[in-house]
């Protein structure tokens, strides 16, 4: 589904959100400690017959690490 946003001519502009670092940092190191926390999964799913299940998760997981890299490029280019 796609969001869109309309914004009338009598509509005022908002200030853009601050973006707090510190909070985005701690948010990514979240997520990774969680990806390495679940890991068992994937020997969970391999011990149960039937190889889509277990190609479906290897492609859930690829995708979480494409997200998790994609935010610690946006990370590293903001702290510098």
């Amino acid at each position: 589904m796609q969001y869109k946003t309309f914004v009338s001519a009598a509509q005022s502009v908002e200030a853009p959100i601050a973006l707090d670092i510190t909070l985005f940092e701690q948010s990514v190191r979240s997520r990774i400690e969680a990806f390495a926390l679940n890991a068992d999964a994937l020997i969970e799913h391999c011990q149960q017959p039937g190889l889509p299940n277990v190609a479906q998760h290897l492609e859930q997981r690829l995708l979480e690490i494409r997200f998790l890299l994609n935010d610690l490029s946006f990370l590293h280019a903001h702290q510098a």
